[in-house]
């Protein structure tokens, strides 16, 4: 791919201080009858020209390049989720030989783990409110 097809796309919640990715998009064979759109993103460091990462998506034909791009970055918060949920309520400490029981199993892990997540927010924004000196519920949402 030549310089020139890569543009900068800013992470939209990166916190981290990383500098952004360039990103380019090819597109791929569309599905006209269902007005869907296929497409390879590239995403090269700018640190690093030669890091190189690749996606393919699938969606609404005049998806832009930066939500084709947010929904990348999106993905990762699933996996975090994921990685805690086995590290955290043992998700991947199954043994069983159906589909439902796998689903039942699957599915309470992910319920004790949205538990957990909820109260270790509350916990953090109440010692946030307490250290601040106030007392009661944070107003933070």
């Amino acid at each position: 791919m030549p310089r020139e097809a890569f543009s900068e796309v800013s992470p939209g919640r990166d916190g981290g201080g990383r500098r952004p990715w360039e990103w380019t998009c090819l597109g791929l064979a569309p599905d006209p009858e269902k007005s869907m759109g296929r497409w390879l993103l590239v995403r090269r460091s700018t640190d690093d020209p030669e890091d190189l990462g690749y996606y393919q998506a699938y969606g609404p034909e005049g998806t832009s390049l930066e939500e084709l791009v947010r929904v990348c970055q999106d993905r990762w918060a699933v996996e975090q989720c994921f990685a805690e949920a086995k590290g955290e309520v043992g998700m991947d400490h199954y043994e069983v030989r159906r589909w439902d029981a796998w689903h039942r199993h699957v599915i309470l892990c992910l319920l004790a783990h949205a538990f957990l997540v909820v109260v270790h927010l509350a916990a953090r924004d109440e010692e946030g409110a307490v250290g601040d000196g106030k007392r009661g519920i944070s107003t933070r949402a």
